[in-house]
């Protein structure tokens, strides 16, 4: 018999029974069977195992904020995803719409493998803030803090949500990418994405589609692919911040990247930091502006460092004020502190 993992949980629905606070929820399974229990009791089989690829988002939770979901597998693979709250839709009444938000959720996941991926708060059309998700010894699909999947329009008006002051931490573990938040139409910002002894796939302090300022992804002794310490389309992305230290193999790091600003709108994208200290890296730019202008970024190589490509600012129209800064030991090939495609 394996050792069953542990899901200990606030507010939440499993087959129409609801779970409330200091509840513990236990999912098992004794060769094919699968099982829950809450509080000790044995209530029944599950639809969400190790056996079947199910998804625990099924499980509607009752409350999709303060949630709090502690899980450890044991060695197990959990072939499903885990969210601290969830929601998926809005709530129609006639012609009024209730838009209800994912906040202060906290996930923390233990040994073993899930199989699909992580979320602290999710919420389609309202705001993913202020969520939490620890991740140590264990393997994920891919990681979200807080994440927002669309947008809802109602004659003139369009709903969307944030995802603000949400934090992802990560140690001796592997996982996809990484979000420390995420918003389809709406803003990410001042959320943390720290890295530490991992391989990992790309990493994002924030995605915000109409902005993301004040971000911030600190990588140690880790093998990501690209970093970027915020992705923006439009809007304001500002003062975010990268550093990478004691990691070899590191791909692209931006401290903030808009790739598709000619087809949004103008960006501003100022006041952006890359450090990049002992560690390898393709490239290092301080901010990234496909289109348009940007200002005041800088990027930092330190110790015994190896980056090949270096720029303080490389925009479409106009790169100023940019600065890059190589210190100790560090290697590099090619060295812009602004750089211009026009």
């Amino acid at each position: 018999m394996k050792t069953p993992f542990k899901l200990s949980l606030l507010s939440l629905a499993i087959a129409g029974t609801a779970v409330y606070a200091a509840d513990t929820y236990e999912i098992g399974h004794t060769g094919s069977s699968a099982y829950y229990s809450l509080n000790g009791e044995l209530k029944g089989s599950v639809v969400d195992d190790f056996d079947n690829n199910a998804d625990i988002e099924k499980k509607e939770l009752v409350n999709q904020s303060n949630n709090t979901v502690n899980v450890d597998l044991g060695g197990d693979t959990f072939k499903g995803s885990i969210y601290g709250g969830h929601v998926y839709d809005y709530i129609q009444n006639g012609n009024s719409y209730t838009y209800t938000p994912s906040e202060k959720n906290t996930v923390t996941v233990n040994g073993g493998e899930v199989s699909k991926d992580i979320y602290g708060g999710s919420a389609k059309y309202a705001n993913a803030n202020s969520n939490t998700v620890t991740m140590e010894n264990s393997k994920a699909h891919a990681i979200a803090g807080g994440y927002t999947s669309g947008e809802h329009t109602v004659g003139n008006s369009t709903v969307f949500g944030n995802a603000n002051n949400n934090k992802v931490i990560v140690n001796n573990s592997e996982s996809g990418s990484i979000w420390g938040g995420y918003s389809y139409s709406g803003e990410a910002n001042n959320n943390s994405v720290t890295v530490t002894n991992s391989n990992t796939r790309d990493i994002y302090g924030a995605d915000g589609d109409k902005g993301a300022s004040n971000n911030i992804v600190t990588v140690n002794n880790s093998t990501p692919n690209d970093i970027a310490g915020a992705v923006g389309r439009e809007g304001t992305v500002t003062n975010n911040k990268v550093t990478v230290t004691n990691s070899k193999g590191v791909g692209n790091v931006f401290g903030a990247y808009t790739p598709l600003a000619r087809f949004k709108g103008p960006v501003n994208s100022t006041n952006n930091t890359v450090t990049i200290t002992d560690s390898d890296t393709v490239s290092a730019k301080g901010a990234f502006v496909d289109v348009g202008s940007s200002s005041k970024n800088s990027v930092v190589i330190k110790g015994n460092s190896s980056v090949y490509w270096v720029y303080g600012t490389e925009a479409g129209s106009s790169a100023t004020e940019s600065s890059v800064s190589i210190e100790g030991n560090s290697h590099t090939t090619h060295v812009y502190g602004g750089y211009s495609d026009y």
